[in-house]
């Protein structure tokens, strides 16, 4: 009896018409069964390319499982009574690269091992059966160029029609069907900071920089360099734009795209306008403490100013002293003392505070929506799992009667085209059920900040108060015409203040279980699978508010 290894591959989730590591183990040991072979051990590379930076060459050190099947061969070397064969289910399992193929089969030779393809048997005795390996081995090779230009053709193709097939850049998050990505949409927990940041670049008085350092305050380490932050400034996808790249004959170009623009149509106006303009010698202005609302307020409409970005300054009184305004520029500008509308801003958070009992409730009802969600998930995805091992089952059988010769090629065909459909299936709903991951300690920091907004506006410095005032106003405030500024009206603050009247829910000052999570969609339209992920975009600004301070 021959002892023999198997070796098992798949480069990615997504190849078409490849076969599953569960169906190349069942041909394997079928195959081995009817030839008296034992498989003494199996190796797999599950969703392992080997392909090398350059794109044209393959490394089979680039694959674990091989480079473990090779570590066993020299434990147990042939001529010592280890196995002398290695199984694959065909030549494009074991290598898409002729030179690299014929390199390492050369290899094995040597040392007493053959390699043996179930599908594409090779009689090692006669030499001309190399033009035949030959032919297996380039096939692989011609499939996998011809696999990558329909591929990337393919990915043009969507880029021209506008579909946004990349990772998404901050403020948008990707759109999921099928388990695939299909677009992306904006980002309720982020897209308010980058038009927050957009607004301040666009701010003269300021270094362009100051918007890159809000940003990384608002959402974490997102932009090492000031180089890289220009760039992402002139990013026309923030403006709804597809970059398409040169080919087939035709130039690069940017395309509408299908997903919504983040940027509003004056401000990114604005903001290429400054990007564009010749720098000011010697412009190096940072945001005095006492303004740390400049570049995300407007003036208040029905102002000769009216929806202009507010910028400030500080002169000198006749005794000296500094008084800080918030102004425009120009001939009718609109002028608001500092100290007038950061009251305003105060007064509007200690408004919205929650009494404790009320934080507790939302803290109840996030807790409670996470473990039904996990509850749900977890059963959702143990009925898919069942449905696996039942179309992994299908497939072991079928190969088996094939090995039998119970089934013909074109009936196992079948068969294992409609197993592989409900496999696939299940395996998209596995990955749809996965429960929303829990942060106990952000769900803390938000309502310990939602539990004294008042208390946090006093507690926090210049970026500080501008990160929650962004998070309460979403990103804009309009100035007062008086001494009172309006009760901004976004998902946090209903959340915050009980009241759902705006988004269609009538809850009288109680969170429920319907009202909560703002029904089966969030108030921009976008569709999300659990309750509690839903929560937990809504607390999350407050949440890295709460983070700073305890920072």
């Amino acid at each position: 009896m021959r002892r023999a290894v198997a070796y098992l591959r798949v480069s990615s989730e997504r190849q078409v018409g490849n076969t599953s590591i569960g169906d190349q183990a069942a041909l394997a040991r079928a195959w081995a069964r009817s030839r008296d072979v034992e498989i003494v051990a199996t190796f797999e590379d599950d969703g392992r390319s080997a392909r090398v930076g350059d794109g044209l060459t393959e490394s089979f050190d680039r694959r674990p499982g091989w480079c473990e099947l090779a570590a066993y061969l020299r434990a147990h070397p042939a001529r010592r009574g280890g196995p002398d064969l290695v199984i694959v289910k065909d030549y494009k399992r074991f290598s898409r690269d002729v030179v690299a193929a014929q390199t390492t089969i050369k290899t094995l030779r040597a040392s007493g091992v053959e390699v043996q393809a179930i599908e594409q048997p090779i009689d090692w005795t006669v030499p001309e059966q190399k033009i035949l390996l030959g032919l297996y081995l380039a096939d692989g090779e011609v499939d996998n160029d011809r696999r990558a230009a329909s591929t990337r053709r393919g990915m043009v193709s969507r880029l021209r029609d506008g579909v946004f097939i990349h990772h998404p850049p901050v403020g948008y998050r990707s759109v999921h069907a099928g388990g695939k990505r299909v677009g992306i949409e904006p980002d309720p927990a982020t897209a308010a900071h980058v038009v927050a940041a957009f607004t301040l670049a666009a701010d003269a008085s300021l270094p362009v920089d100051a918007s890159r350092q809000l940003l990384n305050r608002l959402v974490g380490r997102y932009v090492a360099s000031k180089g890289r932050w220009l760039e992402r400034l002139t990013n026309r996808v923030y403006a709804g734009e597809v970059h398409v790249p040169a080919a087939d004959g035709r130039p690069a170009e940017w395309v509408p795209g299908r997903h919504d623009r983040i940027v509003p149509a004056a401000l990114w106006a604005a903001v290429q306008a400054r990007l564009t303009a010749k720098p000011v010698r010697g412009w190096n202005v940072k945001l005095p403490d006492e303004l740390p609302l400049r570049g995300i307020v407007r003036s208040p409409a029905g102002h000769a100013h009216g929806g202009r970005v507010l910028t400030g300054s500080g002169p000198r009184g006749a005794n000296g002293n500094r008084v800080w305004y918030y102004h425009t520029l120009g001939a009718g500008a609109y002028r608001i003392p500092a100290t007038v509308l950061h009251t305003a801003v105060r007064d509007v958070l200690a408004r919205l505070t929650p009494t404790p009992e009320y934080v507790a409730l939302i803290a109840a009802v996030v807790q409670e929506a996470f473990s039904e969600d996990s509850l749900t998930a977890t059963a959702a995805a143990d009925a898919a799992r069942r449905d696996v091992e039942r179309a992994e089952t299908r497939l072991a059988r079928a190969a088996e009667a094939v090995a039998d010769g119970h089934l013909d090629g074109e009936g196992y065909a079948v068969v294992a085209a409609r197993a592989r459909t409900l496999r696939d299936d299940a395996r998209a709903r596995i990955e749809q059920a996965a429960p929303p991951p829990f942060d106990a300690a952000g769900l803390d920091a938000a309502l310990a900040v939602a539990g004294n907004l008042a208390g946090a506006w006093d507690a926090l410095d210049a970026l500080g108060r501008r990160e929650l005032t962004c998070s309460i106003w979403g990103g804009e405030v309009e100035a007062p015409r008086g001494r009172e500024l309006n009760t901004p009206n976004t998902p946090l603050v209903a959340l915050l203040t009980g009241d759902f009247e705006a988004y269609g829910h009538k809850a009288n000052g109680a969170v429920s279980e319907e009202t909560a999570p703002f029904g089966p969609s969030d108030p921009d339209g976008t569709q999300l699978e659990h309750p509690a992920r839903r929560l937990a975009l809504i607390l999350a600004p407050l949440r890295d508010v709460g983070r700073r301070l305890a920072a």
